[in-house]
């Protein structure tokens, strides 16, 4: 049986620190690159229609909430979450109307979602039709969710700044660098008006 001195067993011990080294360092390289990666820009758009009476206000990033429930919970004014379909109803007079949402995009709404749960950007710009001008007279609001805070307060980006009188076409705000984040806990609330149709082109991207 081999024998080894006290020197053998520094000698390991030092040969292991720089493998351990080596590997950490590796690793590490390996993670800054990853993180280094920025997020490319994308458009992704949706289209939305109210057939209600009722100005609704609807969750297009749900933040750190999973269900209306939850949001409501914090948010009563908040009447939904903007999905494939169905996002929101109201019977009137008998009849059951509805606020109905879709992807524009190859990807759905849900999928959106979901990619917003793992990056950290921003919706750098906005493209937005409406025949209903009563659209570009309501905010996007949007405020990063904690489970620490009781009500965190809403950022205001109001639309209408973003249209000029000077544009040809009327019936849409241009909403360059409206900069609004995009991540796990963005909560993000736009207004569609009652019985009317909006149209929205979203430019995604890593924030500045």
């Amino acid at each position: 049986m081999k024998t080894y001195s006290h020197a053998d067993f520094k000698r390991m011990e030092a040969e292991a620190l720089r493998n351990s080294s080596a590997n950490f360092n590796g690793q590490n390289g390996q993670n800054k690159k990853q993180k280094s990666k920025k997020m490319k820009t994308q458009k992704f758009g949706i289209k939305g229609e109210n057939n209600t009476d009722k100005d609704v206000k609807l969750a297009l990033l749900p933040g750190t909430f999973n269900t209306i429930e939850e949001i409501q919970k914090v948010y009563p004014e908040i009447d939904g979450i903007i999905t494939d379909g169905e996002s929101f109803s109201k019977t009137i007079g008998g009849n059951l109307k509805k606020v109905i949402f879709e992807s524009k995009s190859q990807k759905t709404i849900e999928h959106l979602k979901t990619y917003a749960k793992r990056v950290v950007g921003e919706i750098k710009d906005m493209d937005i039709v409406s025949m209903d001008k009563e659209n570009f007279q309501q905010d996007i609001v949007f405020v990063e969710t904690s489970p620490f805070d009781e009500r965190p307060g809403f950022t205001e980006r109001r639309l209408a700044r973003f249209v000029s009188t000077h544009q040809n076409d009327n019936n849409r705000a241009i909403c360059k660098n409206i900069n609004i984040p995009f991540h796990p806990a963005s909560l993000v609330i736009l207004t569609i008006c009652a019985n009317s149709r909006m149209d929205i082109t979203m430019d995604i991207g890593a924030a500045n």
